[in-house]
Formats: C-alpha cells, structure tokens, sequence
C-alpha cells in the first residue's frame, strides 16, 4: 500500500509532539504531588512495606501478545536499563508461547502472576485497592480470557473482585477472528480490593 504524505509533515508532527510533551513536563514540574519512589526490580521479588499502597494501577504481561523486551528496547536504551535480565525473566513473552511448551508457559505466567498479586496484596493499606487494564489475548493459538484469569488469580491472592467494566476490540488479525468468534475479544478495567 503506498501513501501519499505532505512534504514536511513528519517533521511538522515531530515538532508538535515535542512541543506537547514539553509543556507536559513544565506542568508536572510545578505539581505540589509528592515525589514518586521509582524502583526497578522484578514484581515478584520486590521487598513491600506491610499497608503502606493505597493504589496500584498496572496493565500487567498479556500472555503470548509481545515479546515486552523487544517492544520497549528503544525506551530501555534511552534510560540505559540493561535487558539481558529482563530477557531472561520476562513474563508472558510471545516467544514463549511458541512451538510445544504452550500449556507450560501458560502454567508459568498463571503462577507468577498469582505470585505477584499476593506480594502487591500485602502491601495494600486498609482501604487500598488494585486497578488492572487488561485485554484478552491469543497464546499459541489459545484464547486467554483476561477476565476470568484475574478473577481466578484475585481469589487465590486472597483479594475481592470490586467492580469490572469492559469493551470490545473491534481490530483483530485473521487468527484472532477465527479464535474470539465465539465470544469477542475485549480489554478488561477489573478493580480489586
């Protein structure tokens, strides 16, 4: 497919970019928000204070949807975040659903992911909740249904099901049509507490 793109319009689009996020910047930079503590560390061995969360909002690993590595490399170069252990210990990676230990990556990201939702639990204040977008996804050819996975991992983590809302995804490839013709794909909003 060719397309017909104005002279100086990427340029144009660059620079309207760059002058949005500045102005982004400036004004979080004179927010009165308190300073967040950024930690890098694997979400499953994180060391959290007892009741000390009042929110956790994450859109966690879709399993067998990206290779996160990969996806996010020019943002880890940028940062200079090496990525040779991210590699080894990415969750949910598409790679990992290919060829003949599908059922096996499946069981590995259910069980980390449960693992992670009772570390987060612990650290949950009295009132604390966990906010989750999540859409479903194809893994080696299965259907994962984000909801009923979250719901499944909410009650082993000891947490409740507050509310859910979703929607429908309406741009699917030709496997993913065929796979969600039963019931459609959707990305998931699941609050828990």
């Amino acid at each position: 497919m060719t397309r017909q793109v104005p002279r100086g319009a990427v340029s144009r689009h660059f620079r309207q970019r760059v002058i949005d996020l500045s102005d982004a910047l400036r004004g979080i930079a004179h927010c009165d928000a308190p300073v967040p503590s950024v930690v890098l560390g694997d979400a499953r061995e994180l060391e959290i204070k007892p009741q000390h969360i009042d929110l956790v909002l994450t859109s966690p690993p879709y399993p067998g949807t990206y290779d996160y590595v990969e996806h996010h490399q020019l943002r880890m170069d940028f940062l200079e975040i090496e990525t040779e252990t991210f590699t080894q210990r990415e969750l949910g990676a598409r790679r990992h659903f290919r060829g003949s230990n599908i059922a096996q990556s499946l069981k590995i990201w259910r069980q980390d992911s449960i693992a992670i939702l009772k570390r987060l639990r612990q650290g949950l204040t009295e009132h604390g909740m966990m906010c989750f977008l999540v859409g479903d996804s194809l893994a080696g050819g299965t259907a994962i249904r984000a909801d009923d996975e979250i719901h499944r991992f909410a009650k082993e983590a000891g947490l409740t099901v507050l509310a859910w809302a979703w929607q429908t995804r309406r741009s699917l490839g030709g496997r993913e049509r065929e796979v969600f013709s039963d019931v459609p794909k959707r990305e998931h909003l699941i609050l828990l507490g």
